[in-house]
């Protein structure tokens, strides 16, 4: 089962999620492999001149890691388990401070602090989607209860870390997660308030100032217990943001899977340059026979020919070379990414190519999906357009993600891909045209968007089922205007 959702990232980067439930059973290994066809218009002058492989690369940014475990926020302050094992883990790290004890007490607040920060988004997301004012009403007073019960439980374990038995890096995990879960809170009362406005001004008016006793709250909170993220409101807040930015990393790395880069397909590309080689020396070494056996050993004409053969093995050698390179190329993968969980632990590999690639490249049904029109062909001068493909194999061993999906609950992998649009921007004309439109009276001259339609295609493959979703990313020189999809 694959879930997908592309989304704007800021000006000049999008972001496309790739979610994966896995079925591990009874399977050695379980593998998905993705094709993502860019279709970009020939007035952009990307190609293979002006855009290489490593340009791809440094634009790309591709990240994996596993999802959070999703829980209502009434089940997660009803929960019976979650704040009984953080305590369990806590006294285990007192008892004995183990690697397994310092792990198992890291996981277990930074896991609280994620299902929390979920469990409270999927609140504000219902809140949006329900029209009905007693249903509002009533998600609402869950809310702020909810809340309130869930925040103090967590607050509980503070006088039991916060003693000198713990080191203070042992301490720090829980203070970022307190401060943490802080911030969360009162960015979620606030965006309430804001739906709230929105939608149910009765209802507003009505939770205002239950909502704004739990902002103020919380800001005093963070400032009675000496955490320096507190807004200024006549500063530019810059270490605001950066400390936030920094918790939610700290926070989250415990989902984030280690992947390193090596390049990929080393041992055939190394066989196609010797298979090369070795065609351009039995030609070489043809000519220097047949010289020899026609004009002996010793002789001006045979010099030359073994000169000339020479001359010739060197070019044929790299144009061998490039012709295989370029035939396999489908085969090829340009770098290979290894997977670990926890530094040491491998649980699969990614395998990833770049190519730029004609329309007799690709596939009929790729084509069809594209659905070119007039306009289109019009537009890029009738001349087609330029496709990348974007290819991504990944593997996972079911043995090893079996270790440790016991402990994260969950089958579901999340591929990450972020793209940067800016090498795309270069060879665009002002985002401005000027336009005249036809009045009753006369005219009058204003101001037309000039944009550029990036069509992108993904062609998944899982479980032998195959998958097809188009995108339109609507750009201009000023960045990214919207991301649609065509349906």
């Amino acid at each position: 089962m694959i879930k997908e959702t592309i989304k704007i990232h800021d000006n000049y980067q999008f972001e496309i999620k790739q979610s994966y439930n896995l079925s591990l059973d009874n399977k050695t290994s379980n593998s998905y492999f993705v094709q993502t066809y860019f279709f970009i218009p020939n007035n952009l002058n990307i190609n293979r001149e002006t855009y290489s492989r490593t340009d791809f690369y440094k634009d790309l940014r591709a990240t994996i890691r596993l999802k959070t475990p999703a829980m209502l926020l009434k089940n997660l302050a009803a929960d019976t388990e979650s704040i009984p094992r953080m305590r369990r883990s806590v006294e285990d790290l007192l008892a004995s401070k183990t690697r397994q004890s310092v792990s198992n007490y890291e996981y277990h607040v930074k896991m609280f602090c994620l299902v929390y920060k979920k469990a409270i988004g999927t609140q504000l997301r219902f809140l949006k989607k329900t029209d009905k004012s007693k249903d509002c009403d009533s998600l609402v007073t869950e809310f702020i209860a909810c809340v309130d019960d869930v925040k103090a439980r967590f607050r509980q374990l503070k006088p039991i870390i916060i003693t000198d038995r713990l080191s203070r890096k042992l301490q720090t995990v829980y203070l970022f997660a307190d401060e943490y879960i802080s911030l969360k809170t009162e960015t979620h009362a606030c965006r309430l308030l804001e739906i709230l406005k929105e939608k149910q001004p009765r209802l507003y008016n009505k939770h205002y100032r239950r909502l704004m006793d739990m902002v103020h709250g919380e800001t005093a909170y963070r400032i009675q217990s000496g955490y320096p993220s507190v807004p200024s409101p006549g500063g530019d807040n810059e270490k605001f943001v950066f400390r936030q930015g920094a918790l939610k990393k700290f926070l989250s790395n415990i989902l984030y899977l280690e992947t390193r880069v090596e390049h990929g397909g080393k041992f055939l590309e190394q066989a196609v340059y010797s298979i090369a080689a070795g065609v351009a020396m039995i030609f070489a070494t043809m000519v220097a026979f047949i010289g020899q056996s026609w004009y002996g050993s010793l002789s001006l004409p045979f010099f030359i020919a073994l000169v000339i053969s020479y001359m010739f093995k060197d070019r044929m050698k790299e144009l061998l070379r490039l012709y295989l390179s370029v035939t396999l190329r489908k085969w090829l993968y340009d770098r290979q990414r290894t997977i670990y969980h926890s530094f040491d632990q491998k649980i699969g590999t990614c395998k990833e190519s770049f190519n730029i690639i004609t329309d007799s490249g690709v596939p009929a049904k790729i084509i069809e999906y594209r659905s070119r029109d007039s306009i289109t062909d019009i537009n890029n001068s009738m001349t087609g357009e330029t496709v990348i493909l974007y290819r991504k194999y990944i593997r996972l061993s079911a043995k090893n993600f079996n270790k440790i999906r016991h402990r994260h609950s969950t089958n579901d992998v999340i591929d990450i891909m972020r793209f940067n649009i800016q090498h795309f921007l270069r060879s665009m004309d002002n985002p401005e045209k000027k336009i005249f439109i036809p009045l009753k009276s006369g005219y009058r001259k204003a101001f037309g968007m000039r944009v550029y339609h990036i069509n992108m295609i993904t062609h998944f493959i899982i479980d032998r089922q195959e998958y097809l979703r188009r995108f339109r990313i609507v750009l201009n020189r000023n960045g990214i205007r919207r991301i649609e999809e065509v349906v």
